[in-house]
């Protein structure tokens, strides 16, 4: 048998992924501190048009006008003030959702942990913004009635958040989907490099296959995948000792 007299290549440096920052590198910090920025500011405005669709879709509370400037409920029994709490809290749901889904996606995977500060601040200023905006819509016409309507006249006050914990509901829903997909995200990288051949320090010269990959200095004969398939290496070759 012809044994090669070729010396074990040198170890090649992995080349990394275009638009990937290099191992052991950190994204700039005034990007990701602008990425949570932007987050927070797009929060805040989402929930300024939540509280638009709050306004617009959540059921009234009917009132007739007793006398000039004064008006009372007509059915002090009605469910419209639950129901307006109920239709925030699935706005809320759904747009803090949305901000955890697009922060994880656009943000939090390529400058790391600071944009999930950004999701939390934005998913806090939506629940805000969705009830200043919510409240304040139809709010103006409602105080014209009050002063020109005349007694008897049915009018339907702007909308009001009876239990204010309902503001709660934004950044849970934010952080429940952001800290969902990067938990199966670091499940599935897990997955990937268990799923990879390592080498077996049982066997004989562990330290450096052919080409150089783990590095004790010495050319090894060999390395193992999970199923214990060996599969040799020789020094000075890419594969198995060809025979004479």
């Amino acid at each position: 048998m012809a044994e090669s007299s070729q010396p074990p290549l040198p170890p090649q440096p992995a080349r990394p992924a275009p638009g990937a920052a290099g191992a052991g590198q950190a994204p700039a910090p005034g990007r990701a501190l602008l990425a949570a920025l932007a987050i927070a500011i797009g929060g805040t405005l989402l929930g300024a048009l939540g509280g638009v669709v709050w306004a617009g879709i959540a059921p009234r509370v009917v009132y007739v006008m007793i006398s000039h400037g004064t008006a009372e409920v007509v059915n002090p029994e009605t469910s419209a003030f639950i129901a307006a709490d109920g239709w925030y809290c699935v706005i809320a749901l759904l747009g803090g959702a949305i901000i955890g889904l697009a922060g994880d996606l656009l943000a939090a995977r390529c400058y790391g942990p600071v944009p999930m500060a950004g999701i939390l601040a934005g998913a806090v200023g939506a629940a805000f913004a969705a009830l200043w905006t919510g409240e304040q819509f139809g709010a103006g016409t409602f105080q014209r009635l009050l002063a020109s309507a005349r007694p008897g006249a049915i009018v339907r006050p702007p909308i009001t958040l009876g239990a204010h914990g309902g503001l709660a509901f934004w950044p849970l829903a934010a952080a429940a989907v952001a800290g969902g997909l990067e938990a199966i995200a670091i499940m599935r990288r897990r997955g990937r490099s268990s799923g990879q051949l390592e080498p077996d320090p049982a066997l004989p010269g562990y330290g450096q296959d052919a080409r150089g990959q783990y590095g004790t200095g010495q050319p090894g004969t060999g390395r193992r995948d999970p199923g214990g398939h060996v599969e040799p290496r020789y020094p000075g070759s890419l594969g198995p000792r060809p025979e004479d």
